[in-house]
């Protein structure tokens, strides 16, 4: 038991006996307070006594904004002190233990007995906030934290829909998610967004293809009918030879090629190159070669040249015997350009007992009644047409070929402007020499493994044959250089 005349006694020992009419109105007053503890004491068991200690505890001043900051996010419905998660109620709880008291509230170290997640004045305070703002909010830095997840989520979803993404979008999404946040003085400022964006591994790409709406959401749908169409052929490969086995396509290629990229010295905004006709830069020619699943490519290139009355002057065009040119207003391919092929590339005497013809399903293509009204008696041709979307990933020509094909067509006329030949390449007699000899060297039987690897391109195999072989074959540099010796 603990009399309160024994609490005085030690006082009086401790600081002595004054002299009670002397004492001013100072005195009186720091004597007040704990007269008044001893007068509202009922129950000496409710009072925490404080001994004088000293604790230690580390710095938790407020960490900087940096979504990228590497520790654990607070779960929901949690406030984290330190790299403790606290759930909501317990915080409450502890705030309602802070205020006990009837005057006052208890000190830190009180608090620390109780809440050992208690541990600095930031945390006082921060109870102290959360009574003034009537409610219990998570940390500045959790809240960055669930911002810069949500961020990175509606960036995945917008991926992987196909939108644009810009900084400004990713800046107006991060206010849209903070008006829920509440983050007091957050602005998603561009600092903050570049942080984000290098946590995230999240840069500006050049965007290399446009895909429909209806392509994106039924790519699922595409690669199952890619695939399905893939098992099919292989299915009719073992009853008709490789030899037989033809991809055809057609492909526009600019009458001057250009690159988009040149030296030039840094920090320079304006970069002007120099070509031979501003117009040929935007203006094609088509070729439909064929490529055969044993590694061969067509007898003849078929070439459409775009004349402005869809007829050839009176004095001709150049001519070579693997080289079939025709021409119309433009160099867009119609059906009867497409029966002028087939006459003269693929029903022709060379052509096999059987042959299967696979094609895109270009409108023409799938016109197999005027196709087959071709065909003389005693031949058969077979047409598949590749599924709608599906020719980029299984098509021979699209998965190998145009890309070599065209890239060593840049090289003519990337080696032309840099040198500063006087040579037109883009005038049609030039153009087609420069076809006749670039197509001739693919044809060369040296190459054969390097067209193989056109068939054989793996994922996406449309051709493959059932023996393995060594797929090595020398590079297009070898032609190059035979080219201009």
């Amino acid at each position: 038991m603990i009399l309160k005349a024994n609490v005085v006694a030690i006082l009086a020992k401790e600081f002595g006996i004054g002299d009670f009419n002397l004492a001013t109105r100072d005195d009186k007053k720091m004597a007040n307070a704990p007269k008044t503890m001893l007068d509202n004491s009922v129950d000496w068991d409710e009072f925490e006594i404080e001994e004088e200690e000293k604790l230690e505890f580390e710095d938790d001043s407020e960490p900087e904004d940096d979504p990228d900051y590497e520790d654990e996010e607070a779960p929901d419905n949690h406030v984290r002190f330190n790299d403790t998660f606290v759930l909501a109620d317990k915080v409450q709880s502890a705030l309602e233990y802070y205020r006990e008291p009837t005057k006052g509230s208890r000190s830190l170290l009180v608090m620390n007995r109780r809440y050992r997640w208690i541990t600095t004045e930031y945390h006082m305070q921060r109870l102290r906030k959360f009574e003034r703002e009537g409610q219990i909010r998570a940390d500045r830095r959790n809240n960055l934290r669930v911002l810069a997840r949500k961020l990175k989520e509606e960036f995945d979803l917008r991926m992987s829909k196909g939108l644009i993404v810009h900084d400004t979008n990713l800046r107006e999404i991060a206010l849209n998610f903070n008006r829920e946040l509440q983050i007091q003085n957050f602005g998603a400022s561009h600092t903050w967004i570049q942080k984000f964006k290098k946590a995230n591994r999240i840069s500006s790409r050049h965007i290399t293809s446009f895909v429909s709406k209806r392509s994106l959401r039924d790519r699922e749908f595409i690669e199952r009918n890619a695939n399905e169409f893939v098992f099919n052929i292989r299915q009719q490969m073992d009853t008709i030879p490789l030899s037989a086995i033809v991809n055809a396509d057609q492909s526009g290629i600019l009458k001057e090629l250009y690159t988009a990229r040149t030296l030039a010295p840094t920090g320079c905004r304006t970069v002007e190159c120099v070509v031979k006709s501003v117009s040929a830069t935007t203006h094609s020619y088509t070729v439909l070669p064929m490529i055969f699943a044993d590694g061969r490519l067509g007898t003849r290139l078929y070439v459409v040249l775009q004349e402005p009355h869809g007829q050839f002057p009176l004095r001709g065009h150049f001519t070579a015997s693997n080289l079939v040119v025709d021409c119309h207003k433009s160099h867009m391919m119609t059906k009867q350009l497409m029966m002028n092929w087939l006459k003269e590339c693929v029903i022709n005497p060379d052509m096999p007992d059987k042959m299967l013809l696979i094609v895109d399903s270009w409108s023409s293509f799938k016109d197999h009644d005027s196709i087959q009204s071709l065909v003389p008696h005693g031949k058969t041709l077979v047409i598949r047409n590749i599924h709608p979307g599906a020719t980029s990933k299984i098509q021979p020509l699209d998965v190998y070929f145009f890309l070599t094909f065209k890239g060593f067509v840049k090289r003519f006329t990337g080696y032309v402007s840099s040198n500063e030949l006087e040579v037109k390449l883009h005038q049609r007699d030039n153009t087609l020499k420069m076809l006749s000899l670039v197509y001739n060297q693919f044809c060369a039987p040296r190459f054969q493994h390097f067209l193989l690897y056109s068939c054989e391109f793996e994922p996406g195999t449309l051709i493959k044959k059932k023996d393995e072989r060594n797929n090595h074959f020398t590079t297009l540099h070898i032609i190059y250089v035979a080219l201009f010796l």
